[in-house]
C-alpha cells in the first residue's frame, strides 16, 4: 500500500497519548462539519431529527475491568428503503469501505452455511492503520449483523447493526462494543464520544448510498 505502512494486528503497539491525539483529532474535524477521510465525498450533516444516538451500560462487560469498562454505542437512523434492501448493503461486508470508513478494504477468507463464524481480512484505518480480520457473529436475514474483530493493540473492536421495519422505512441501529486494555483503559469515555459521532457519519454514508439506488 503506497505510502501507508500497514502493520501486523497481533504486533503493533500504539502509545495511549499518539491514540488520545487521533481520537480528539477526528472528533474535532467532526465538531467543525469538516470531511473526515472516512466519509463519502459530498457528505452532509443529518438534522437532529434523522439521527439519535444513546450510550449505556452494556451486557458484555468483564467485572475485574474496573476504572476501564468497555460501554455499548447505540446510533440509529431511518432509511426510506425496505429492510431487504436496506440489509442487503449492510450483509455486503466486502462492499463496507464504500460507507463503514473505518474500513480500507475488506476480503473473505472462509465461508459457513449460515455466515455465523464466517471470517475476514480487512485493512482498517481506524484506530489505525492495520491489516486484521474479524468472524461473523450474528447473522439474521432482515433483522441483524454482529462481528468481532481481533485485538489491535490495545482495541478490539466488536458490534454490528440492527434492523427493523418501521412506518417510513426501515430503522436501523449502530451497535459498538470495543474493548480496550491495559492503560487504553482510561480512554473509554474518549472513545465513546468518537465512536457515537463516527457512527453518525457512518449511519449518513449508509442511508445516502441505499436511498440512491
Amino acid at each position: 500500500m503506497p505510502n501507508q505502512r500497514v502493520a501486523n494486528a497481533t504486533n503493533q503497539s500504539v502509545s495511549p497519548f499518539r491514540f488520545m491525539k487521533d481520537v480528539l483529532s477526528t472528533v474535532a474535524i467532526r465538531d467543525r462539519g469538516g470531511t473526515h477521510p472516512a466519509t463519502l465525498s459530498g457528505s452532509h450533516r443529518l438534522t437532529s431529527g434523522t439521527i439519535a444516538h444513546r450510550i449505556h451500560a452494556p451486557t458484555n462487560v468483564d467485572a475485574t475491568d474496573a476504572g476501564g469498562k468497555p460501554r455499548d454505542i447505540q446510533v440509529s437512523t431511518i432509511i426510506n428503503r425496505p429492510v431487504s434492501a436496506v440489509f442487503a448493503r449492510v450483509a455486503d461486508f466486502e462492499q463496507w469501505p464504500q460507507w463503514e470508513g473505518s474500513f480500507v478494504a475488506v476480503k473473505r477468507q472462509s465461508a459457513t452455511p449460515n455466515m455465523v463464524g464466517t471470517v475476514y481480512w480487512c485493512t482498517r484505518k481506524l484506530p489505525q492503520v492495520v491489516e486484521s480480520s474479524f468472524v461473523i457473529t450474528a447473522y439474521e436475514p432482515d433483522q441483524q449483523v454482529m462481528i468481532e474483530g481481533e485485538w489491535v493493540g490495545q482495541f478490539k473492536p466488536a458490534g454490528g447493526y440492527r434492523l427493523e421495519a418501521v412506518a417510513d422505512g426501515t430503522k436501523v441501529t449502530s451497535i459498538g462494543r470495543p474493548q480496550l486494555r491495559g492503560l487504553f483503559k482510561l480512554l473509554t469515555p474518549v472513545m465513546a464520544i468518537m465512536g457515537t459521532r463516527l457512527s453518525k457519519t457512518y449511519l449518513s454514508n449508509l442511508k445516502r448510498l441505499v436511498e440512491s439506488r
